[in-house]
């Protein structure tokens, strides 16, 4: 997880929690699971990069609530809040 967000960010993780697994069955038609592992970053350093796989900026956490990410993402942010071990099926 740290090698893969200093790669696509710029940002070195310094301090993460483990909040728990997502599971998406069927997720994108072909019978198979897709499975996601969120994390919460506590503390890092470094500065946003782009790419051209990416434009990143910072969200405030008021706005992020209101945004639309697609479909199944909804299940994932009342989790990224949560500070304790969580699992969706």
């Amino acid at each position: 997880m740290q090698r893969e967000i200093l790669e696509e960010t710029g940002l070195v993780v310094k301090k993460y929690n483990y909040n728990g697994p997502l599971t998406f069955p069927n997720f994108y038609g072909d019978d198979k699971t897709t499975f996601c592992f969120v994390y919460k970053i506590t503390d890092f350093e470094g500065e946003l990069i782009h790419s051209a796989e990416s434009q990143l900026s910072w969200i405030d956490n008021d706005k992020l609530q209101i945004l639309i990410f697609g479909v199944g993402i909804k299940y994932f942010c009342p989790g990224y809040w949560m500070t304790k071990y969580f699992q969706l099926n």
